[in-house]
């Protein structure tokens, strides 16, 4: 599903990402990059993601809050849900096409994140790429249902902070059930 966001909401989500990367370095700086424009970007693709799925759900008559673009110190950032309609929690991952061609399209999760090893009945996965700040939401998942397909990433110096989900193995879970 192709969302195209407005010009509006796309410098919502650049000055969202522009002013938070101060908050966000240390954390990055812990997962080995230090790329603070590559930050920048990171921050920005994430949240035109969140924005496009918002866009779904509220068009699907679900009622949900904005994304939040409020600014936290670094003691403040979780895990919790990007997305809420009060029912379902909706963790949005957003990739990136030019990422996707080096690695394959894949979304990348802290081993630490309960998504990995305890998801609730309520956690929805969206899972969607980024390509020239157009938004394909690939699909809706249950966490709970994919965790036995997360796999070490490719790069070695992540294996021990990440986790990743394969498209090609997301795809075929689908197909099969």
């Amino acid at each position: 599903m192709i969302i195209n966001l407005t010009e509006q909401e796309k410098a919502v989500c650049k000055k969202f990402a522009t002013d938070v990367v101060g908050t966000n370095v240390d954390k990055y700086r812990e997962r080995n990059q230090c790329d603070v424009n590559k930050i920048i970007n990171d921050i920005y693709v994430g949240k035109l993601g969140e924005f496009a799925v918002y866009n779904v759900l509220k068009h699907g008559g679900k009622t949900v809050d904005a994304p939040d673009v409020a600014i936290y110190g670094a003691r403040k950032k979780s895990f919790s849900a990007d997305l809420t309609d009060g029912r379902l929690k909706y963790h949005v991952k957003t990739m990136t096409a030019s990422a996707a061609e080096r690695y394959g399209l894949s979304w990348s999760f802290q081993i630490e994140d309960p998504l990995v090893k305890r998801p609730t009945d309520a956690d929805v996965l969206v899972l969607c790429e980024e390509d020239n700040d157009t938004i394909d939401v690939k699909t809706f998942i249950k966490a709970n249902r994919v965790c036995e397909l997360y796999t070490k990433p490719k790069l070695a110096k992540l294996h021990y902070i990440k986790r990743v989900l394969m498209w090609e193995d997301i795809y075929n879970f689908i197909d099969k059930n």
